[in-house]
């Protein structure tokens, strides 16, 4: 199976993400409210970036298919195809799951199995990273010797998980005191004095937890 392309991302067993319409580029809360400054593509920038100064090329993306999650997902995986094509990399091998064995399962075996095996999965969240390093221990694939992975959230688990899960922290708090000063400015309240100069951006709320996938 040749690499996805952005328009045609790889998917194995589920409906393609709609990648050709216009996705967001604000971090969305689920019920569409927009927190300003942090930017989901610079989620999958950062861990292509990670990825591809371990060495690695050839790079899967693990893409959630679940339509609750699109505006979250799709401009992660946009980043994540914009950065592999500045730095002269392919495009990523995408495969939409679901947080089920099975699709986790199918995924890591359409990852080192194919025409052209990856060597490293950036995953839209923790628990599709958890899912797939489950599953690369039944299938005897070494995490990160045959396989890096990198994940989103820093959930409480993905430290305890073994090999410990490498993934990108998000410090929200950032993100929602930027929200809750757009507001206050738009009905004409003072906003809260600010801790430090100017509105955070990307490299303050998110930073890269690397741990033992990477």
């Amino acid at each position: 199976m040749h690499p996805a392309s952005l328009n045609e991302p790889t998917t194995h067993q589920a409906s393609k993400p709609a990648i050709h319409q216009q996705t967001p580029h604000r971090a969305l809360t689920p019920d569409g409210t927009g927190l300003p400054g942090l930017n989901q593509a610079d989620i999958g920038r950062l861990q292509i970036e990670h990825l591809a100064a371990q060495g690695h090329r050839h790079i899967g993306y693990a893409a959630q298919d679940d339509p609750r999650e699109r505006p979250f997902c799709l401009p992660r995986l946009e980043g994540a195809t914009r950065a592999c094509r500045a730095l002269g990399l392919p495009t990523p091998h995408v495969v939409g799951m679901r947080y089920s064995r099975d699709s986790a399962r199918d995924a890591v075996t359409e990852w080192t199995q194919g025409a052209t095996p990856v060597t490293a999965v950036a995953a839209f969240n923790d628990l599709i990273a958890l899912a797939v390093l489950a599953n690369c221990r039944t299938q005897h694939v070494g995490v990160p010797e045959d396989l890096a992975l990198i994940g989103v959230d820093d959930l409480p688990m993905s430290s305890l998980a073994v090999p410990a899960l490498t993934t990108i922290r998000m410090d929200l708090t950032a993100a929602a005191g930027n929200l809750t000063a757009g507001i206050l400015s738009t009905v004409g309240a003072p906003a809260p004095a600010p801790v430090a100069p100017g509105r955070p951006g990307p490299g303050d709320m998110l930073a890269l937890i690397q741990r033992e996938t990477t």
